[in-house]
């Protein structure tokens, strides 16, 4: 059995129910119960195949998971493992560094489409009405989008108007 068999299977013992597939350093949530738009289940098989960990929110279980190995490692396997372990290391950091910098024009693009507050935009009222007075000035970290995509389970619900604020580094730069 592969180490990913097994621990789906370790996750369908605890939990009643595992993702149908689960590739090796991917975070994955699916439904404990059946229902397609239940997504109470998470599980993650760690990118060297040595172990994961797995849960329910709605049952509150919280359990990690390890891959049987060989009581004692040869010093030329500890040495295999390492290697492993260091390249999923750096797989990983260079695909997160990758996420942060589209994440980073994303948020960037969003920010440059928004507009400061006025005291008559629906965002500045909804400040006031929140603060019971409006604030003065206008916060520049805070702007208004009329009509900013939303979205849900990668579902297009449509576009409202928004109240956004800017993320930054402690330098000030938007991230």
């Amino acid at each position: 059995m592969s180490v990913a068999a097994s621990f789906l299977a370790a996750i369908r013992f605890a939990l009643g129910s595992a993702p149908d597939h689960l590739p090796l350093g991917a975070f994955v949530r699916f439904s404990t119960r059946a229902r397609a738009n239940n997504r109470d289940g998470w599980a993650k098989l760690f990118p060297d195949g040595s172990g994961g960990s797995y849960g329910c929110m709605r049952q509150g279980i919280s359990r990690t998971w390890r891959a049987a190995q060989p009581l004692y490692l040869s010093p030329s396997a500890r040495l295999s493992w390492a290697i492993q372990r260091t390249r999923a290391a750096q797989g990983n950091a260079a695909l997160q560094r990758q996420r942060w910098a589209q994440a980073a024009k994303k948020n960037a693009a969003t920010w440059i489409r928004c507009r400061p507050l006025k005291p008559s935009d629906s965002a500045a009222l909804y400040l006031k009405q929140r603060l019971h007075q409006t604030p003065h000035p206008l916060p520049a970290c805070l702007r208004f989008h009329p009509a900013l995509e939303y979205w849900h389970d990668g579902t297009n619900l449509g576009t409202f108007p928004a109240m956004v604020a800017a993320l930054t580094d402690p330098s000030g730069k938007l991230v």
